[in-house]
């Protein structure tokens, strides 16, 4: 699994839905729709190895975070 294009994906998609990764683990209206986004481009990869690499990417400060809306 390429950790650039799960960044990426989880990116974009964070941005679209107006998301986090805690919510979007904890809610599968977010959760299985990110699911498909990633499969449709890393292929048949069982959730545990994507959302857990998503994790660990976190825990390593790998995944950017989202900009500060609202704040001056």
């Amino acid at each position: 699994m390429n950790d650039n294009t799960l960044t990426a994906i989880f990116v974009a998609f964070r941005d679209e839905h107006a998301t986090s990764l805690d919510k979007m683990l904890a809610d599968p209206d977010l959760r299985q729709p990110f699911l498909q986004d990633a499969r449709q481009a890393l292929g048949p990869v069982p959730e545990k190895d994507i959302l857990g690499r998503l994790i660990h990417l976190r825990k390593r400060s790998l995944l950017p975070t989202a900009g500060r809306r609202g704040r001056s």
